[in-house]
């Protein structure tokens, strides 16, 4: 950019520049004369006078060319001056646009906050350079702490990084909502391709109102009924972030995904959801039922350490391309694993003694290529439809639990 910048910087006229420019005319017209004279003698005056004006003509002519190029230049740094007023006044009225619109976030009234939001997202759609920022406001304005209505969270009075502070009224909360749906439907049209994605395949080319490479930060944001599905982001965060209503990721697809210690208070959907780069479960809970079939995780790793699936967990021909991490994890409820492939290591041994694997969990048909660690894994119900790989088994039943070994050494 830098470069491109000298390159199209005009630099001023060196004086040099115009003493060369009449030394070319001095000399076309000695040189023209010159050989003009040497062809005539004496004798014929008036050919050689011929030949005299010829020469101050083609002096005449050669200034005329360096006028007209002196006159073109001039003509370029008028257009020049032009287009960067052009521009500059352009930028100013980006920057107007984009303060009023970011002063009308801020307003009191919801329905300021919404025109303040549609403001944003009509600057982007016709500035793509400033497609990134706007993205940024709107995605913090998600991040501000916010209580959902007690209709949708009946959990959210207690205080949390995420909803602290007092609960609005009724009506205020309600409208508050409309404005955050508002946030989060403006940024997922945008990230899909394509209006109507089951439609499309790879091949088809994205749509005018797809904005591509865009970021996407929503660390410790409180999201209701968030449908990203068939989105495509950069590096997605959710770090933190909590979950209302049914959240869906069904056939998005990212560079990497990050749902550290994210919470999710209804049902969850990852199925068809392909992960490019790493994906990060780390200490997520699921209070409702988790559908992650025929998810891709093509990255190093997939990382579920200290997830908590509270409802049942459908990883059904899903594929990790990568490591599969879920030391630690806790699956109170029925769990499949069947069809699934796992390409590199897998482990599910738990770090901690408190913390019982599934209550009943079915592995059958997973294709493992490489080693699988169950050691220590323990069952709360190993009477229930429990499908294992080979080489483990269930010992040490008891009346509650039951704890997995491997049959034969490494």
């Amino acid at each position: 950019m830098a470069d491109r910048a000298r390159r199209t910087t005009p630099r001023a006229i060196s004086w040099w520049w115009a003493l060369w420019g009449a030394l070319a005319v001095m000399l076309a017209v000695w040189g023209s004369t010159a050989w003009l004279l040497a062809q005539t003698n004496s004798a014929q005056a008036a050919l050689r006078m011929d030949a005299i004006k010829t020469g101050l003509s083609v002096g005449a002519g050669t200034g005329g060319g360096v006028a007209l190029v002196l006159a073109i230049r001039r003509q370029w740094l008028g257009e020049r001056a032009q287009l960067h007023t052009e521009q500059d006044a352009r930028e100013r009225r980006i920057t107007e646009l984009y303060g009023k619109a970011a002063d009308q976030l801020g307003n009191e009234r919801a329905p300021v906050r919404l025109a303040g939001l549609y403001a944003l997202e009509r600057l982007a759609q016709n500035n793509p350079d400033h497609r990134q920022t706007i993205v940024d406001v709107i995605c913090a304005y998600l991040r501000m702490p916010y209580i959902p209505p007690a209709t949708i969270a009946p959990d959210a009075g207690s205080p949390s990084p995420t909803t602290s502070g007092t609960p609005e009224p009724a009506a205020t909360a309600d409208e508050e909502l409309q404005v955050r749906l508002t946030a989060q439907r403006i940024l997922v049209n945008h990230l899909r391709p394509h209006r109507e994605p089951w439609s499309a395949d790879e091949h088809t080319p994205p749509d005018a109102q797809f904005w591509a490479d865009i970021k996407v930060n929503l660390s410790a944001a409180v999201l209701v009924d968030f449908d990203f599905a068939y989105c495509r982001a950069h590096l997605p965060h959710f770090t933190a972030a909590h979950f209302y209503g049914q959240a869906t990721f069904s056939y998005c697809r990212t560079l990497a995904l990050d749902l550290t210690q994210a919470v999710f208070h209804d049902r969850a959907y990852f199925h068809n959801a392909v992960i490019d780069g790493g994906a990060a479960f780390d200490g997520a809970v699921f209070h409702g039922d988790v559908n992650l079939s025929d998810a891709r995780f093509t990255g190093d790793q997939a990382r579920f350490p200290a997830t908590v699936f509270h409802g049942t967990a459908a990883f059904h021909k899903t594929r990790f391309g990568g490591h599969a991490r879920f030391d630690g994890a806790v699956f109170h409820r029925q769990t499949w694993f069947t069809h699934s492939t796992f390409h590199a290591g897998a482990w599910f041994g738990t770090w901690s003694e408190e913390a019982p694997y599934a209550t009943s969990a079915s592995c059958g048909d997973a294709v493992f290529h490489n080693d699988v660690d169950f050691e220590g894994v323990t069952v709360t119900d190993p009477t229930g439809p429990n499908v294992w790989p080979t080489g483990w088994t269930v010992t040490h039943t008891t009346a509650s639990s039951a704890t997995l070994t491997r049959n034969s050494p490494r």
